[in-house]
C-alpha cells in the first residue's frame, strides 16, 4: 500500500520528518509525491532521463533548496518520435492510475507531438504553503538532446527518516525504497544553468528564476572548471541551444561574461532572490555568497564568445594566462599610451618584431622566459628599438606593459632603460650599412635577441 493512501499515517509521517530535518511540512509533503511521480514514471518510460535542479537536490544531494518541478526528457537512445509519443502518454495514464487530475490535460493533449509538454498534476494537499505551488509541475522537454548523463539514487525526505530511524519495515510496506535513475551530469547542467540564467536576464524575466545562481554556487562545489572535457561540452550545447532563437544568449553576438557582469552590477535577482529562493532554502545561504560564484565562471574564460572551444588542451593554460594578464592591465596595455609617439612605438615593435612571436607575449606577461628580469630586459630592449635614443618615452611604453611592477624601484628601471638603450645603440652602429631591421632580428649572434 503506498503511504498517502492512509491520511492520518500519512500526515504523521509529514509533521515527523518534517521535525526530523527542521524543513516545512507542505515541503515534505510534496517532495513525497514529486518522488512517487518520479519513480512510477521510471518504470512505465523506457529511456527516462531527469535533469534539472530537482535532480540536484533528489539525486545528487548537492542542494538544500526544494525544487518541485520534474523536469524530464529521453536519453539518446530513445530520442525519436515514436518513444515521445510513448512517454506522454504514459504520462496522463500513470496521473488516471493514481487518480491525480492534470489541471491543463486540454491543452496537453492539443500539444502531444510537440516538443515540449507541461503537465500541472494536482495533488492532494494536507499542508499548504503560499511559497510552493499547489500542484506538481512535470515538464517532457525534446527541444534539446541531454548528454552526457549516468545512474544515480533517489530517494524522498520521508525515506530517508523512516531508515535513519530503523523504520526499515515501514519503508519496505509502503514501496518507500530508493531507486536508481538515469540523470544528466553535473557538468552539463551547470552549463545549461549558465545559459538559462542569461536568458532570462536579457529577457527580463526574473521572477522564480533566482534559483539558477543558487544552484550555479552549489554545482561549482563539484564542477571542476578546469577539466578538459567542459570547453567542448560548452561549445555543443551553446550551438543546440543556438538552434532555438528563445535561448538568446547562445546566439551570435552574445558574450556571456559581459551578460553575468550584468548581472552582478546591477543585482538583477536580488529582490527575488531575497523574496523567493531564500523562503526554499532549508539551509541559509545568502545572495551575496551566491552571486559570489558568477564571478568565477566569468574568470574561466570558458564562456567568452571569442573562445576557441576546439583550442588544444596543451595550450589552454597558455590561452588563459595571457587572457589573465589582459584582464590584470586594465587601465594599462597600448590603449593607455596618450601620446601618438608613444603608441608608435609600440606599434612599431609589434610590427618589427611579429616574426618570432615574442614580442606580444612579453608586453602581455606570457610566460617566455622563467626568470622574470630576463624577461622585462627582453621588453625592455624591443621597445629601445623603436624609441630613437628616447629614455622617457621608453619607460612610459614599458610602463604600460604586464612586465612593469609597481613594487620594483623606479632606478631599476631607469637603469635598465639606459642600459638597453646604450645596447641598441652599439648594436645600430655595428649594423649601420643595413637598412632592413631584418638581419637584427635573425642575428643570433647578437646576444640581446637570445
Amino acid at each position: 500500500m503506498e503511504l498517502h493512501k492512509n491520511p492520518e499515517m500519512f500526515s504523521d509521517a509529514v509533521v515527523a520528518a518534517s521535525e526530523y530535518f527542521n524543513v516545512a511540512p507542505a515541503l515534505i509533503e510534496k517532495d513525497y509525491y514529486v518522488t512517487l511521480i518520479l519513480k512510477r514514471l521510471n518504470q512505465e518510460i523506457p529511456g527516462l532521463l531527469f535533469k534539472g535542479g530537482t535532480s540536484l537536490s533528489k539525486c545528487y544531494k548537492l542542494i538544500d533548496r526544494f525544487s518541485e518541478d520534474i523536469d524530464l526528457t529521453l536519453d539518446l537512445s530513445h530520442f525519436t518520435q515514436a518513444p515521445k509519443r510513448k512517454a506522454n502518454k504514459a504520462i496522463i495514464r500513470l496521473c488516471k492510475q493514481l487518480g491525480f487530475e492534470i489541471e491543463n490535460l486540454k491543452d496537453v493533449e492539443e500539444h502531444s507531438h510537440g516538443h515540449y509538454n507541461c503537465y500541472n498534476i494536482e495533488y492532494p494537499i494536507l499542508f499548504s504553503s503560499s511559497d510552493i505551488k499547489p500542484y506538481l509541475k512535470v515538464e517532457m522537454v525534446f527541444i534539446q538532446k541531454a548528454y552526457p548523463d549516468e545512474y544515480q539514487i533517489a530517494n524522498s525526505f520521508i525515506e530517508t527518516w523512516l531508515t535513519e530511524t530503523g523504520n526499515l519495515d515501514a519503508v519496505k510496506e509502503f514501496g518507500l525504497e530508493p531507486f536508481e535513475i538515469k540523470v544528466q551530469s553535473l557538468e552539463r547542467t551547470f552549463v545549461d544553468k549558465v545559459f538559462a540564467l542569461c536568458d532570462y536576464a536579457m529577457q527580463g524575466e526574473t521572477i522564480r528564476q533566482s534559483r539558477h545562481i543558487y544552484d550555479i554556487a552549489k554545482l561549482l562545489t563539484r564542477v571542476n572548471l578546469s577539466a578538459l572535457s567542459l570547453p567542448m561540452l560548452i561549445e555543443n550545447v551553446r550551438a543546440d541551444r543556438k538552434a532555438n532563437k528563445t535561448c538568446v544568449s547562445a546566439q551570435d553576438g552574445v558574450n556571456i561574461p559581459d551578460i553575468l557582469q550584468n548581472i552582478i552590477d546591477k543585482e538583477i535577482f536580488r529582490k527575488d532572490y531575497e523574496d523567493t529562493t531564500l523562503k526554499l532554502l532549508t539551509k541559509p545561504f545568502s545572495y551575496d555568497e551566491a552571486i559570489s560564484c558568477l564571478n568565477k565562471v566569468i574568470e574561466s574564460y570558458l564562456f567568452e564568445s571569442d573562445y576557441p572551444g576546439l583550442i588544444r588542451p596543451d595550450k589552454w593554460i597558455e590561452y588563459v594566462t595571457a587572457k589573465e594578464r589582459k584582464r590584470n592591465m586594465r587601465g594599462r596595455g597600448p590603449e593607455s599610451l596618450r601620446g601618438l609617439n608613444d603608441i608608435g612605438v609600440y606599434e612599431d615593435a609589434k610590427k618589427i618584431f611579429s616574426k618570432n612571436n615574442n614580442f606580444e607575449k612579453l608586453y602581455y606577461g606570457e610566460k617566455v622566459f622563467k626568470e622574470e628580469e630576463k624577461a622585462e630586459h627582453q621588453l625592455m630592449l624591443y621597445l629601445a628599438y623603436c624609441c630613437e635614443d628616447d629614455k622617457d618615452r621608453l619607460l612610459r611604453v614599458f610602463k604600460s606593459s604586464a612586465q612593469y611592477r609597481k613594487d620594483k624601484p623606479k632606478e631599476h628601471y631607469e637603469n635598465m632603460a639606459t642600459e638597453c638603450l646604450n645596447k641598441i645603440r652599439e648594436i645600430k652602429e655595428e649594423n649601420a650599412p643595413k637598412k632592413s631591421y631584418t638581419p637584427i632580428i635573425k642575428n643570433k649572434s647578437n646576444d640581446w635577441t637570445k
